[in-house]
């Protein structure tokens, strides 16, 4: 019975602590919508801290940060999340996801934040990298590139 006990404790604990979703993460960044970004970043924070889940909660602070009212807001958001994903992508440079993430939220940022700088840089990481990406992200990415005008499909033929 002791055995099942702490069988049991540790599968609770570990549920906790599991991956992240990353058809959850890409359906909720594509939506663009508060409430759905706001409980995706709270299911985030109940997994453990990895360099997808810092990567995942800076690309939707960033994305929140658009949605926001007040001005101050939008811009202590947006650092907080700049900060996250500039760090996982400092940590690893070449993961194609993360530039992929940048490259997503420079080409959409307003242009006072001057967030453009690594355009043509991530664009590169991205198309080299595709190959080594999941299936489902090489999808999100193709379906990307048919409103992005930095990505196009011809550049992953």
């Amino acid at each position: 019975m002791k055995a099942f006990l702490l069988v049991a404790f540790t599968l609770v604990c570990n549920s906790t602590y599991s991956a992240v979703d990353t058809k959850e993460f890409y359906r909720v960044f594509a939506s663009g919508n508060l409430n759905e970004i706001n409980a995706c970043i709270q299911s985030l924070d109940s997994t453990e801290q990895t360099p997808q889940y810092n990567a995942y909660r800076g690309a939707l602070l960033m994305k929140k940060s658009g949605l926001e009212k007040l001005p101050k807001e939008k811009l202590a958001t947006f650092k907080l999340g700049h900060k996250l994903l500039e760090a996982e992508i400092l940590k690893s440079p070449n993961d194609a996801e993360f530039r992929f993430l940048r490259l997503a939220i420079q080409e959409n940022a307003p242009e006072f934040l001057k967030y453009k700088s690594n355009l043509n840089e991530d664009k590169e990481l991205v198309i080299n990298g595709y190959k080594n990406l999941d299936s489902f992200i090489k999808d999100y990415i193709l379906q990307y590139c048919k409103e992005s005008k930095v990505l196009t499909t011809k550049d992953f033929q």
